[in-house]
């Protein structure tokens, strides 16, 4: 499969989706034409993401400067090992585990942190050219395979939240004040959220960011020591922040505010059009609906691309209830869509609305399912 172009023309989401649903094996080179040629290459084996590399890592992403910063290992430890890689070209973390510096599994642990960095740093991307070869891949023994499916839906999530928590977290800078402090773990700090009540979204990431959130520490040190990456750190200084047990105190040199990806900016356009053609497309919806249910040919369509990729959430939500009353019924979520239509949830229709082509859907080994809108 021969594929290269502009980030304009085919984004990092469709990319991902469609080597993700081939299964394809190989690598994908991303490059951005500023910022000194920053590349990424992303390999895939069998769909999966085995492994990353980029040019263009500042030395804070370095693997070694990210165990000294979180305080796993020290200075002299680093450069004992990096002494022993220039001479005889040996993998750091081999030679850090072999000097006995720190254990395999925490490794590994900042083996991932470091790829998911640069994976959902992707989704900011606004510009750049990819291209994708077919070969044969040398995976990373220290990354778990990631699945491109999961990957797409996490970096959607990311960049959903990211605003609302850049409003409260504003540069790397920004230190806090211990306001009060928080209430006791109901379940065990290995919970991944265990408040309740006003404090239900206080987890063990919070009580991580909190303790680290010492007198003059800053965003960018907490992120550093949390391993945690920088998007959930934030999230957790900012949830800590509206709940009252941290104040903000802003910087005073302001860091890179993120930027929003292309087809972020497109959607917010989209909805600002839509709130003058909303009767019109009220109608349309009804009329696409209805030629579903009845049979009239296709063409009679008026929906336009931006408006199918926002009726289409509506759509997925509707799947997502029907699959969650099949599993009810069943004990399992559907092995295929057409599952759903045989039970009476849904029509043919539905698993197609408002596209041409079905909704592209895979049901997961650990009982939860992949559900995406078909590629354009």
């Amino acid at each position: 499969m021969a594929l290269n172009g502009t980030l304009k023309d085919f984004g990092i989401a469709d990319i991902l989706q469609l080597i993700g649903q081939q299964q394809k094996t190989g690598d994908l080179v991303l490059s951005k034409d500023n910022e000194n040629q920053a590349q990424v290459t992303i390999s895939f084996e069998n769909g999966s993401i085995v492994r990353t590399e980029t040019s263009s890592r500042d030395g804070r992403e370095l693997i070694g400067t990210m165990l000294v910063n979180a305080g796993i290992i020290t200075p002299e430890e680093l450069e004992q090992a990096l002494e022993k890689q220039r001479a005889n070209l040996g993998r750091l973390g081999d030679l850090l585990v072999e000097q006995g510096a720190l254990k395999t599994e925490k490794f590994a642990e900042v083996v991932r942190l470091q790829t998911s960095e640069t994976l959902y740093g992707l989704f900011h991307w606004e510009q750049g050219r990819y291209e994708f070869e077919q070969r044969q891949v040398d995976p990373d023994k220290m990354l778990i395979p990631l699945r491109a499916e999961s990957v797409l839906m996490e970096g959607f999530r990311r960049v959903d939240e990211w605003k609302l928590v850049e409003n409260v977290i504003t540069d790397d800078g920004m230190t806090f004040e211990k306001r009060k402090e928080l209430p006791p773990a109901k379940f065990g700090f290995g919970n991944d959220d265990d408040g309740e009540g006003e404090y239900k979204n206080i987890g063990k990431r919070e009580r991580l960011c909190y303790g680290l959130a010492k007198s003059g520490a800053t965003v960018g040190r907490i992120t550093e020591q949390s391993l945690l990456g920088d998007f959930e750190t934030r999230k957790a200084l900012s949830n800590l922040v509206k709940n009252g047990f941290l104040k903000a105190i802003p910087g005073k040199t302001k860091g890179k505010r993120r930027e929003d990806p292309a087809w972020a900016g497109t959607l917010a356009r989209v909805l600002g059009v839509a709130l003058v053609l909303i009767f019109a497309a009220a109608i349309a919806v009804r009329f696409d609906m209805l030629s579903f249910r009845f049979g009239f040919a296709s063409a009679a369509r008026v929906f336009t691309p931006p408006y199918q990729g926002l009726s289409s959430r509506e759509q997925i939500d509707r799947i997502r209830c029907a699959n969650s009353i099949f599993a009810l019924e069943h004990g399992q979520l559907p092995g295929a869509l057409e599952e759903l239509v045989d039970s009476g949830l849904l029509t043919k229709g539905d698993l197609a609305f408002p596209w041409l082509e079905p909704y592209y859907y895979r049901r997961l080994d650990n009982g939860t399912a992949v559900l995406l809108p078909p590629l354009h």
